[in-house]
């Protein structure tokens, strides 16, 4: 406050209003969120059987978010769609996750169809050769609010009309709120949405089907990590006698000493040399979604490294190979698993 009144002092010496310019720069800061751990509660039905675990099969929630992979990544913006499944593309994902740790999947599109007749879901399954029936019971995408480290941080200058920091300028904790309510509310407004981050949610159960015993149970809520200082902007403030009631929201002016006047006959104008994602919100829920689901299979498999149990390569159908390489070509089996030759065969 006493800055602002030198400078009221000064202008009524001088007989004659002024200009005086302040600048305000403002971050917003948002610290880092540490993420929650998934909440997975494990029976000891899972702790004894969920090691034995070889074949799985998957039944979708009731009601999926449709959309095509490439709208579901936000790799492109649909333009129309030739072929969609209903919940297709994050089962999809599930399946491949498990596939990728060597379990054998049966396809969630094949138990929906047969689960149109009158058999349960886990009657089902069991007839397909499943052990465990994952139940998708919700998989949801949304946005969290950052918690109250996420703030606004200013710094106020003496400037010029061309937005130049002259030096710091102190000022009292009403002279802050009022440039605050009166400048910066309204601006503040526009960017408060870097107060909340995007997030996905997966809940599941794993039924042991010989049992119809529900063995295992996960829920995860994994959010976008914030970034620390998304957002810059600064404000001009052109006040008449220094007076900051008195002031108006200004942009700096254009130096026309740095214009410049060079003719050209012709200009080359740079568009992009890098793919982009046509939606990057879907691109980023994408990348969630795979991270959630693969801390998901991992959680599950989980018992099979604690028992120790190697996980077993996923074999080709016989059918897959012509019968010349079927018979030519040496079995091979992974390092320290036993294999059980035929009787009179030597290794």
């Amino acid at each position: 406050m006493r800055s602002i009144l030198a400078i009221l002092t000064v202008a009524a010496l001088s007989g004659c209003s002024s200009t005086s310019y302040f600048l305000v720069s403002s971050q917003f800061v948002a610290s880092t969120q540490a993420q929650q751990p998934a909440e997975i509660i494990a029976t000891d039905a899972y702790r004894g059987d969920g090691s034995k675990t070889k074949t799985v099969a998957l039944r979708a929630p009731d009601s999926c978010a449709n959309a095509t992979a490439a709208q579901a990544t936000g790799d492109a913006a649909s333009r129309g769609t030739i072929l969609m499944t209903n919940c297709g593309v994050e089962m999809a994902e599930i399946e491949k996750a498990l596939a990728r740790n060597n379990y054998r999947v049966i396809s969630w599109n094949v138990l929906a169809r047969e689960l149109r007749g009158t058999k349960s879901a886990n009657e089902v399954a069991e007839s397909l050769g499943a052990d465990v029936l994952f139940q998708i019971n919700s998989l949801e995408k949304s946005q969290k609010t950052l918690g109250k480290d996420a703030r606004w941080e200013r710094k106020y200058f003496t400037s010029n009309h061309m937005a130049q920091q002259v030096a710091p300028l102190p000022l009292a904790d009403g002279d802050r709120a009022l440039i605050r309510q009166r400048y910066l509310n309204d601006v503040d407004a526009k960017y408060n949405d870097k107060s909340r981050t995007y997030a996905v949610t997966l809940d599941a159960t794993a039924v042991w089907v010989k049992s119809g015993q529900s063995i295992w149970y996960y829920r995860w809520t994994r959010g976008a990590e914030s970034d620390p200082t998304g957002t810059r902007y600064s404000v001009l403030l052109a006040c008449e006698d220094g007076y900051l009631p008195l002031c108006q929201r200004t942009f700096p002016t254009q130096n026309a000493a740095v214009r410049s006047t060079l003719m050209t006959a012709g200009e080359s104008t740079a568009v992009s040399v890098s793919e982009k994602a046509e939606d990057r919100e879907k691109a980023l829920y994408a990348e969630l979604l795979r991270e959630v689901i693969d801390n998901f299979v991992g959680s599950y498999a989980e018992s099979r490294r604690s028992a120790g149990v190697a996980a077993a390569p996923t074999a080709l159908p016989t059918s897959a190979a012509p019968a010349s390489e079927a018979t030519s070509s040496p079995v091979t089996s992974p390092t320290n698993v036993p294999v059980d030759l035929p009787q009179g065969q030597k290794s």
